[in-house]
């Protein structure tokens, strides 16, 4: 049995469709379909097939209409028996290829993409969105999603049943792991995009006696590499770009704390559950993160984080900051949660999850 994944991202650094390709790859002949840029590495040989298709767009609604235009007629001449649209930015030619072939179709929801950050200032792209979603959801059988948020939402609008699949990480053993005598830094890894709160933590750098790591590129790239040259932090800030997942998790281990300072914008956010916060959890090291109901449940039932509402607000996002670098008690505390957490929340455990769903599928 064949299993066809569509993303529209480069699939290089895409920790969530290696970990469930490589899960299923075990019993099934799984593809995982993305696009390649002219800065993409090259692809790492894996247990699974990859194809990346080539757009001559590369942003803005025709780089949209391209790629889905691209992977329609893609999936048209390929052979599979279930395909999965991961996304609303991939599901519709997914789903028209099913419906054409008569094919069973999934909808992986990363996030609620119709209330993601980017769209607040674009009613009308947000519209087309909103209404692609009121039509395609209702119709999919099988989906899945990244936090009970999510999915409770979906189940209230289109009266369809998301199965929780979280974003976790796989384990592993630390390479690296700081010591007190360490220089304190401070991390964030993921996309550079709006709502994150990564221009808020730099202004406060003049206020923080540590250094801070950023790792990853985004839509504010150039911006936020702009405002540290401003106010003369390049001594503190550093920007690492994309890094593979190996790198990545040295670089984590190595570091104090972990930023996960999604702004109150967009129910997407709202509702989120994202893979950063488990990263920091595997690495070892606490995180100051959102007071969201996804967040706040898990820490509730143990003490990973230091929950803030908003990172605008300078005078608590530097207090909780500085409260973790100095309180050794209490950030020892968080470490030692950290330690007991990574075996409750690893992709091992939740990977038995998504083998059931594919197989009730089968």
């Amino acid at each position: 049995m064949k299993i066809v994944f569509t993303v529209i991202n480069d699939l290089s650094y895409d920790q969530r469709m290696h970990r469930i390709s490589q899960t299923l790859s075990k019993e099934y002949d799984v593809l995982l379909v993305g696009r390649v840029l002219n800065s993409s590495l090259a692809l790492e040989q894996q247990l699974y097939t990859q194809k990346r298709l080539r757009c001559i767009f590369n942003k803005g609604k025709l780089f949209y209409l391209e790629y889905n235009l691209r992977l329609f007629f893609y999936l048209l001449i390929i052979p599979f028996d279930i395909v999965c649209g991961v996304d609303m930015d991939t599901i519709a030619p997914a789903y028209l290829v099913s419906k054409f072939r008569k094919k069973a179709c999934v909808y992986d929801a990363h996030e609620y993409f119709s209330e993601v950050p980017e769209l607040e200032n674009r009613p009308f792209t947000k519209k087309v969105w909103r209404y692609l979603e009121s039509w395609i959801i209702p119709r999919i059988k099988y989906a899945y999603t990244v936090s009970s948020s999510i999915a409770n939402v979906f189940k209230e609008k289109y009266g369809v049943n998301f199965k929780v699949i979280r974003n976790l990480p796989m384990s592993y053993e630390l390479s690296v792991k700081q010591t007190k005598a360490d220089k304190k830094r401070l991390i964030y890894q993921g996309a550079l995009n709006k709502g994150r709160g990564l221009e808020y933590v730099i202004q406060a750098m003049k206020d923080l006696n540590c250094e801070l790591w950023i790792i990853g590129e985004g839509d504010l790239s150039e911006q936020l590499r702009s405002q540290c040259d401003q106010l003369g932090l390049n001594n503190v800030v550093k920007f690492w770009g994309k890094q593979p997942i190996n790198k990545l998790r040295e670089l984590m281990s190595s570091c104090t704390i972990g930023l996960n300072l999604l702004e109150p914008i967009g129910k997407s956010y709202a509702y989120a559950l994202n893979n950063k916060f488990f990263d920091y959890i595997h690495a070892e090291i606490p995180s100051v993160s959102p007071d969201f109901a996804e967040f706040k449940s898990i820490n509730d039932q143990i003490q990973v984080a230091d929950l803030i509402s908003d990172p605008k607000n300078f005078d608590t996002l530097i207090s909780v900051i500085n409260n973790l670098l100095n309180n050794d008690k209490h950030y020892d505390k968080l470490v030692l949660n950290c330690k007991k957490a990574k075996s409750l929340y690893c992709w091992e455990e939740e990977a038995k999850e998504l083998s059931r769903f594919y197989r009730s599928i089968s």
